[in-house]
């Protein structure tokens, strides 16, 4: 049980079988006592007081005539009942237990027993046998050879060396957030669709789409994320670097340089017409 405070206990009337708590005066240490022997004799039990005396007896009526039956007689008043004897004072309280007596000396501690002796060490120079090797297992036979699957197609297949306005590598169909046209830029706007992109700020930049056929707006084209595209109007510088540029959904080999552009390397020139289209998301502004 937790410790409490006298404040936090709850009343009651202790029994006579009960432990209350006390405090040794010759000790100063709390002790605990049952209820009965705390308690003190009874007190006697005062006297009765005297019975009050018997009311006079009240006189018989005079007798009648025979066929007339006198009236009885009133009954006197009942005696006065006699004082209550006083309440007998209460025993006075016994005294407290006896102190406690002193607390036994404890007994000496006997001495250590002796140490057991070491046990020898073995010769330092022999060391156990080796059990035999256990037998290998029989090996187990080679089960047959799966059989090769089928080769996929090219990431980049030679369609887009082909002819004009052809192009290869992975792709996406998107929804275009205005009208655009074959080979235009753009970039992911936040109402989810494919905006224009332009290097003139670097809201409008982080071009990822390369449109591989006219959209209009609202409306869901392919766009090329990673490949090649070829296009007989282009003619680019062979090696060049594509860049964003400053006219919205253009390509161009000129790096901007105004303030406030943005570089975006957006692919290499492979041929005059050719382009390996891989948009990088690093982009440096201009100040």
């Amino acid at each position: 049980m937790a410790d409490q405070k006298i404040s936090e206990l709850t009343a009651g009337t202790p029994a006579s079988g009960d432990y209350i708590p006390y405090v040794d005066g010759n000790t100063g240490t709390t002790k605990k006592a049952l209820k009965s022997d705390l308690m003190g004799a009874t007190g006697y039990t005062g006297y009765t007081g005297p019975a009050g005396t018997n009311g006079a007896t009240g006189y018989t009526g005079y007798t009648g005539p025979g066929n007339f039956t006198g009236y009885t007689g009133y009954t006197g008043a009942t005696g006065y009942t006699g004082p209550a004897g006083p309440t007998g004072y209460t025993g006075y309280t016994g005294p407290n237990s006896g102190s406690t007596g002193p607390t036994g000396y404890t007994g000496y501690t006997g001495p250590n027993g002796p140490t057991g002796y070491t046990g020898y060490t073995g010769p330092g120079n022999f060391t156990g046998y080796t059990g035999p090797t256990g037998y290998t297992g029989a090996t187990g036979y080679t089960g047959a050879t799966g059989y090769t699957g089928y080769t996929g197609p090219s990431l980049f297949s030679a369609a887009a060396g082909g002819s004009d306005d052809t192009y290869s590598g992975i792709t996406m169909s998107l929804t275009a957030a205005a009208t655009t046209a074959q080979w235009e830029v753009g970039y992911m706007n936040s109402a989810g669709k494919v905006a224009l992109a332009d290097a003139d700020a670097i809201a409008t930049s982080s071009a990822l789409f390369l449109a591989t056929a006219a959209i209009s707006a609202d409306a869901a084209g392919v766009y090329l994320l990673h490949g090649v595209a070829r296009n007989d109007a282009w003619n680019w510088t062979i090696g060049g670097l594509i860049y964003l540029s400053t006219t919205a959904g253009a390509l161009s080999q000129t790096a901007p340089s105004g303030t406030d552009d943005v570089v975006q390397i957006l692919g290499v020139a492979l041929t005059a017409d050719i382009i390996y289209f891989y948009p990088q998301l690093p982009q440096v502004e201009v100040v």
